[in-house]
């Protein structure tokens, strides 16, 4: 009974990093949503859906992968992926996620900061230094509190998105259907392939962070635990992501499109104005947060795995957490910097491309290789995979 407690809670958890890593900044705030879902006629409501059933099928071989071989870091599951064609593909992925955690990283502290300093009028860079420190305690303590801290915030945003959403979806259900049925009558089928390959782009942007959900894939333990949790993970993402879109359809003709946030010009046009406004702010800090945690440890437990390869068991055990902090120093740091001095518009023009890139790098021979299927290695037991587990 346990046992079947445990998996259920790991299958939750699992999701809950999935979700905690896709809603950063840009989602919280809504321009995402506006960037990918709208302009393509019916995939406003599509997108939200689609997207999030690409991500689990990629997501559940790419954790299979990673179970059968024994491999969470992202550097040996790319290695041993992608073999003979390592040297090549584990390169470009090492591209993919960099290029992800520097600038996803960099805006969690630039909007949590700013939001915080909106909020409470606390100095900007006092606000980045303690979303900084939050940042590396969640991250040396390693997969088991970013699993707990992953599963709290989870609850606190979906919690929040709800306050916001539901009740104003309902205030505006009459504009919500006549928006609709201005972007059917209006329906090309520029708009039907445009809005398919807008998906799929999207999907890809969202598997570029990998690595972050590599390490919390030994908790799951066996394939049946890795469908569920990418179902439970999907219905999460696409339900919540269908709820954003459908309240910024509901004042599309009001403009929303060209605002800054567009889920705070939800609240400010329907109901709760002085209620929900601080809870908007709240949602974009968790968001910015939980991030650029996932992402961070990612990189963590990859440059760590590497430093420790060669190791006696009791050295890597002895060295890891002083490793684990001194890595997250670093890129804590840097991505920090690019926040405070405007680096940001420099990488971001790479960023734009990161779906692109990751669309080839991974979801299509993930996609292939995980039907045709590959040879398994020697069975492992549930025990020794646990085991793994940072």
């Amino acid at each position: 009974m346990k046992s079947k407690i445990s998996a259920n809670s790991s299958c939750f958890t699992f999701a809950f990093i999935w979700f905690t890593t896709q809603f950063g900044g840009g989602f919280a705030s809504g321009r995402q949503v506006i960037d990918f879902c709208f302009g393509y006629g019916p995939f406003v409501v599509i997108t939200p859906v689609l997207t999030q059933i690409i991500q689990g099928v990629i997501l559940y071989f790419i954790c299979k992968y990673a179970i059968e071989f024994k491999m969470f870091d992202y550097r040996s599951w790319t290695n041993s992926f992608y073999s003979p064609y390592d040297k090549i593909m584990s390169n470009c992925y090492e591209l993919c996620y960099n290029l992800v955690l520097a600038i996803a990283t960099a805006i969690a502290f630039a909007t949590g900061g700013a939001t915080i300093t909106q909020l409470l009028g606390t100095p900007y860079y006092l606000n980045t230094a303690i979303i900084g420190f939050l940042m590396l305690f969640l991250t040396i303590y390693g997969a088991n509190l970013v699993r707990k801290a992953a599963t709290g915030i989870s609850i606190l945003i979906i919690a929040g998105l709800l306050i916001i959403f539901i009740p104003n979806i309902i205030y505006f259900r009459s504009n919500i259907g006549s928006n609709f049925n201005i972007f059917l009558s209006q329906t090309t089928s520029q708009h039907l392939t445009g809005g398919f390959w807008k998906a799929l782009i999207y999907a890809s942007l969202q598997i570029a962070p990998m690595g972050a959900y590599l390490p919390h894939a030994a908790a799951l333990g066996e394939k049946i635990n890795i469908k569920k949790a990418v179902i439970l993970g999907t219905l999460i993402n696409a339900s919540l992501m269908l709820m954003v879109s459908l309240g910024i359809l509901g004042l599309h003709d009001k403009g929303i499109a060209g605002t800054v946030v567009p889920t705070l010009t939800v609240v400010t046009e329907g109901i709760g104005k002085q209620f929900l406004t601080p809870i908007v702010s709240i949602l974009i800090f968790l968001g910015s947060v939980s991030t650029g945690v996932n992402l961070i440890f990612g990189i963590v437990k990859r440059v760590v795995s590497w430093l420790e390869k060669n190791e006696e068991k009791s050295i890597k055990e002895s060295k890891q957490k002083s490793r684990s902090m001194l890595v997250a120093i670093v890129y804590i740091i840097l991505t920090w910097s690019i926040a405070q001095f405007g680096l940001i518009p420099l990488i971001a023009k790479g960023y734009s491309m990161v779906g692109y890139l990751t669309l080839f790098v991974v979801v299509i021979p993930v996609l292939i290789r995980g039907i045709l299927g590959w040879k398994k290695p020697v069975e492992t037991s549930l025990e020794e995979i646990k085991n793994l587990e940072v």
